[in-house]
């Protein structure tokens, strides 16, 4: 646009009448003359005279008569400071009016906030960041969790039980006290070729308890159901099956071989069982903006030992499940599987090599989900007559299992002062191997065993209210 042009724009836009905001006149109410005002507002817009220069299209003037602030700069005078900018060429208004009136002003202050649409890097929809990040950011959150490794351990003192654990883990995982003296590989069965224990006799002899104590936590599976656990484990890494497929060909056949050895049925106490549950969620009020999920739970299934249960266990569970008046569940999720028997042992699986990080963010979540469950429960008193639950008894530490395809994992979470650490990892076995398999399944049977010594009568003391264990 030639500088003539602009010029004559401006010009004519200096001789428009201006009218100041409506006052209150003496004799005229304030509403009338901003009736007036506005009539006036309504008519045509006033035009500039026919130029004898090129046409230029230019944007529409609201009308003739402008209200502006009392002292705010005209603007035309806006438009004529900046008459030297080549980036009035062209529609030279048009481009004012956006730098003067745009809402998107870069100099305001404060500067408005720029975001991309259908952009996904956002810090409130945690959900898209890395679980590493969220793992970060739930160190600060307001229930905070931290994630350590095992090798910390011996830093935090108190955690005496969780250490013991620890180290029969790792027994475990070196082939020791896994297998009860009356263990023997069958002479005639066709399997024997696949089975391969520790060849060397030494070695054998530490595979085998003498104490007495494996035979006490469950029995030792034969060689066959270990073969079809190894068989099923080579397929599904040879044709990269889906986690679907894993849980249900290879994990559920360890829990089986570990917790339902007869057949399919429980153990002879019939009281420690374990649940499927991959589509469970945690209670809205435990889960804040992280709604993880987890495939197994090893439970205490009171339904299987209703038998052995007295009257006063029974009248304090079902106190239990008034609380939560909706789902009538005892645990920090309402998944109906879950409902009714306490949640011991946790379990999250993936295949080899997928987002192990990912892993330990789920069960981290889940486990400060059920602390902070049992925290809120061993603070109710159930009961004027029963024994008053003690403040701040907390259980010293919850198991779990991490699974990576064939390698399971031994991990844990603790609380103390509103903060909860999970721990890991320290490895079990691996279901590649038969000598693998039998760590894993002793290591299972161990912790189902803890559920029953200690996990249990600490729920009857400390959740139920009772003066003394079963």
């Amino acid at each position: 646009m030639s500088q003539d042009l602009l010029s004559y724009i401006i010009s004519w836009l200096n001789d428009l009448p201006t009218t100041l905001r409506p006052t209150s006149v003496s004799g005229t109410s304030t509403s009338s003359t901003f009736l007036h005002c506005k009539r006036k507002r309504l008519g045509y817009p006033l035009s500039p005279p026919d130029s004898p220069t090129l046409f230029v299209a230019v944007a529409p003037v609201p009308g003739p008569t402008r209200m502006t602030d009392a002292g705010a700069e005209p603007l035309a005078k806006r438009i004529r400071a900046n008459t030297g900018a080549s980036s009035y060429e062209g529609n030279a208004l048009s481009r004012s009016s956006s730098v003067v009136s745009s809402p998107l002003d870069l100099e305001a202050t404060p500067r408005p906030k720029l975001t991309a649409k259908g952009s996904r890097r956002s810090y409130a929809t945690s959900s898209t960041s890395s679980p590493t990040k969220q793992q970060v950011n739930l160190e600060y959150a307001a229930h905070p969790t931290a994630f350590l490794s095992f090798a910390n351990l011996s830093r935090h003192n108190g955690l005496v039980g969780l250490s013991d654990m620890l180290a029969k883990m790792t027994r475990f995982s070196r082939g020791r006290a896994i297998l009860s003296p009356n263990w023997s590989l069958p002479t005639n069965d066709t399997l024997d070729a696949n089975i391969s224990l520790p060849v060397d006799p030494e070695d054998m002899q530490l595979a085998i308890d003498h104490t007495g104590e494996r035979e006490s936590i469950g029995a030792v599976p034969s060689p066959s159901v270990v073969h079809a656990i190894v068989e099923n484990t080579r397929v599904c890494q040879d044709n990269q099956h889906y986690e679907a497929s894993w849980c249900l060909e290879v994990y559920s056949r360890v829990f089986d071989a570990a917790l339902r050895p007869h057949s399919g049925s429980l153990l002879e106490d019939g009281f420690i069982n374990y649940r499927y549950c991959a589509s469970s969620s945690i209670k809205a009020k435990y889960a804040a903006s992280l709604a993880k999920m987890v495939d197994f739970c090893i439970v205490l299934d009171l339904s299987a030992a209703a038998k052995a249960m007295d009257n006063q266990t029974e009248q304090a569970l079902s106190r239990l499940k008034q609380l939560d008046p909706i789902d009538h569940s005892i645990n920090h999720s309402s998944d109906p599987s879950l409902r009714k028997d306490p949640i011991c042992i946790s379990v999250e699986c993936k295949k080899s090599g997928h987002n192990y990080e990912g892993s330990k963010l789920q069960l981290g979540v889940w486990l400060d989900a059920q602390l902070r469950h049992l925290e809120y429960l061993s603070t109710l008193h159930h009961d004027a007559d029963a024994c008053s639950p003690p403040q701040g008894d907390l259980i010293e530490f919850l198991p779990s299992i991490l699974i990576q395809g064939d390698e399971w994992y031994f991990t844990a979470a603790t609380r103390s002062s509103n903060t909860t650490m999970f721990w890991s990892r320290q490895s079990i076995g691996s279901t590649s191997t038969p000598l693998g398999v039998y760590q894993i399944i002793c290591a299972v049977q161990y912790l189902a065993h803890w559920a029953k010594k200690v996990y249990w009568p600490w729920f009857q003391r400390t959740v139920l209210g009772l003066q003394a264990p079963l």
